[in-house]
Formats: C-alpha cells, sequence, structure tokens
C-alpha cells in the first residue's frame, strides 16, 4: 500500500506494509472493489500489536463480525517476536480490508501514529489487540456520530474482574450533544482530575479533527499518552457525545508489560504527569490556579489507587515488595508537598474511608494504611464471588 506523507508526517518512523496482505483470491478483491465503488470507508479501526499471541484472534474475529462493514483493520506490529504478525497476515488472505503494517519496537504510541497515517476512514478508533468488541460496537459508534454530527463519540467498556464482566457506568450525561464550552468546563478538568476518560479506545474521533489538528500520541513517554491525545482532541473540538453502549471488553491480561504493577514505576509516572504542563500542550484556557487542583487531586487518585494496588494479594509478588512499595509511595518528599496543595479539599472529603487513607498516607502511618486496605480488598473480594 501506497501512501502519500504530508509535512505534518514527515517525523513518523518508516513502516512496511506484509506483501502477504494482498495475497488475496481475485473473488475477494472483486467484491472489496465492489464495495468500496458504493461505499467509502466509514471507520479506521487501528490496532498497535506486540506479543499477544493468544488473543490477537479474538480480537479480529470481534471486529470481522461487526454489523457495520464499510472499516478498515490497520494493524501496526510494534516488532512483535511471538509470531503475532503471523496470525494477522492469515487473516489478511481471506479479509482485504486487513491492512498489516511492520515497524521495529518503538511502543504503542508511534504504532498508532502510524495507523493514523494510512487511515483512510471518515472516523478513527483504536482497539487494543488482547481486547475485543461486541458486534454492533462500530455501527453504534459510527451511527452515534452521523446522529448527532459530532467529532467525538464516547462509548463505555466492561472489564473483567475476578473472572467475571463487570460493565462501567459513563462518567458523563448521555446520548445528548454537548457543546464547546460545557467540554471546557465539565469534561477537560476530568482528564485533570482522574483517568476515567483516558483510554483513546472507546471512543471514536473525526478523522479530519486529528489531522488538521496535527493531534498525535506524544511517543517516548512511559505511561498516558492516550490522555494527552484524548485531553488534545477534547480541548479542540466542538461537540461531544457520550453513550450508554458499553461495547468495548477490556481485558486485564495477567503478566502484561503495561499491566503488571511491579514493571514500572507508577509513582515516578504519576509524578511526571502532575508537573507535566498540560496547560500548554492541549491550549487550556482553565485558570493555572485551578489545574494545579484539579491535577493534585488526580495524583490523590492515583496514589490511592496504587495503595490498594499494592497491597491486593498477589502470590507472585512477596508482601515484602509491595510494603515496600507503599513505604516509597508515603515518604516521597513531593508527595507531601503536594499534599499541602491538596490539604483544604481532604478536609472537604465526605468519603469517610478515602479520607481516613490519605491522612493516614500524609502521616505516613503505614500500619493504620496497611489495616484499612486489608479491610477494603476483603470486602471488594467478597463482592465479586457471592
Amino acid at each position: 500500500m501506497r501512501c502519500e506523507i504530508g509535512e505534518y508526517f514527515l517525523f513518523l518512523p518508516r513502516i512496511t506494509h506484509s506483501k502477504s496482505i494482498t495475497k488475496v483470491t481475485q473473488s475477494q478483491v472483486v467484491m472489496w472493489s465492489t464495495i468500496c465503488m458504493n461505499q467509502s470507508i466509514s471507520v479506521s479501526v487501528i490496532i498497535p500489536l506486540y506479543n499477544v499471541k493468544p488473543f490477537v484472534s479474538q480480537c479480529l474475529d470481534s471486529l470481522l463480525a461487526q454489523t457495520l462493514t464499510a472499516f478498515e483493520l490497520l494493524v501496526v506490529n510494534d516488532g512483535s517476536t511471538d509470531g503475532s504478525e503471523m496470525i494477522v497476515e492469515e487473516y489478511g488472505k481471506k479479509d482485504p480490508r486487513i491492512h498489516l503494517f511492520h515497524q521495529t519496537n518503538q511502543g504503542v504510541a508511534v504504532a498508532r501514529n502510524a495507523g493514523i497515517l494510512h487511515a483512510k476512514g471518515e472516523y478513527i478508533t483504536f482497539v487494543d489487540a488482547d481486547d475485543f468488541v461486541e458486534k454492533d460496537y462500530l455501527e453504534h459508534l459510527y451511527q452515534s456520530a452521523i446522529q448527532y454530527k459530532t467529532s467525538i463519540v464516547v462509548a463505555n467498556f466492561k472489564s473483567e474482574i475476578e473472572g467475571k464482566w463487570v460493565e462501567n457506568e459513563s462518567v458523563y450525561d448521555t446520548n445528548r450533544l454537548v457543546l464547546k464550552e460545557e467540554i471546557q468546563q465539565n469534561i477537560l478538568p476530568i482528564f485533570l482530575t482522574n483517568d476515567s476518560l483516558n483510554s483513546c479506545c472507546v471512543k471514536l474521533f473525526d478523522k479530519q479533527l486529528i489531522q488538521d489538528n496535527r493531534i498525535q500520541f506524544p511517543a517516548g513517554m512511559t505511561n498516558g499518552e492516550d490522555a494527552l491525545f484524548c485531553l488534545k482532541a477534547f480541548s479542540l473540538t466542538n461537540t461531544v457525545v457520550f453513550t450508554k453502549l458499553s461495547g468495548y471488553c477490556y481485558r486485564a491480561v495477567s503478566g502484561s508489560a503495561s499491566r503488571n504493577f511491579l514493571s514500572k514505576d507508577y509513582l515516578k509516572i504519576a509524578l511526571e504527569n502532575y508537573e507535566f504542563d498540560h496547560q500548554s500542550y492541549a491550549q487550556l484556557s482553565l485558570d493555572s490556579r485551578l489545574i494545579q487542583r484539579y491535577k493534585s487531586h488526580r495524583l490523590m487518585n492515583t496514589l490511592y489507587d496504587l495503595i490498594h494496588i499494592y497491597l491486593r494479594p498477589n502470590a507472585a509478588v512477596s508482601w515484602l515488595k509491595r510494603v515496600q512499595k507503599v513505604r516509597a509511595i508515603m515518604k516521597h518528599p513531593r508527595v507531601q508537598e503536594v499534599f499541602k496543595v491538596y490539604g483544604v479539599e481532604l478536609e472537604q472529603e465526605t468519603f469517610r474511608y478515602r479520607k481516613q487513607l490519605l491522612q493516614s498516607i500524609r502521616k505516613n502511618r503505614l500500619f493504620v494504611v496497611m489495616g484499612l486496605t486489608f479491610y477494603s480488598n476483603f470486602r471488594n473480594h467478597y463482592y465479586f464471588t457471592k
């Protein structure tokens, strides 16, 4: 496949299109050519691929079963070493909507940017190769975009927790058009205070919004590149629609480098995000002091979550290592400085358990923190297993 590369995309790495993907039967080529003549590509689905061999077939099967047929799958192999790309090649021989590209391992941000470069659809969405979607997922996103004439559609997702699929609720009012002023006042602060809107998956973006504003995933970041991509897109769009659909199925893969809590220094990542200049990056019009308050709230949310994750029973990781992670959070000087910014809000906290836990972190009461989280983890385990 040959694509013209504009000035904006000159920074992107050179990637190659898999020749095996073009080896389809003549009847398939005629079929797809006929579709293209009468129907433009509605959605480009971008899938970064890296060592997910056990899951990629289910991901592709779920997409090829979509009720919306006018889409393309742009799979960017980010230097897989487990043969994941060979599975995609076999699928591509049967369905010419699948396009496989190869690049050396450069990370998910560069892979997604490469997918944007080659996208021909009216809209763009992202799917991780170890997740899957329900059969009406793309159609629902696309029809919502057409119905409301909006540049961004946000769906919900289901996540697998201890063997059960749990449906997540929408973080905002659904099935109505949200205009720019409301986005600026109510939606952008969500990005600055918590992670609920971070993922670029479960969202549909107008390709023109992305390409005209040169929105890209920042390469070289340890974590959170999709949050910055979404923040900038939301800051520049005029409209957004949230839907009730929970058609994206998120799988927390055990041992995955991106989801293994000891594989990264998440405290360092959280502090880097706190120090990041979101106002300049996303051209935010919010008051700088308000942004700082939002970001301190977000850091407290992250620390709250990390404490629970680190102290959750895990046979693969020793208790001592997990306690050391918690102690590092509590004793970090920057964390204690942020508590000064967050102090007033902490005193106004209405959720008693959360207030007690954060106050205990602030006062370096390790055993109190351990006791509180043990009780919380026990109650949550009972809820999901009863």
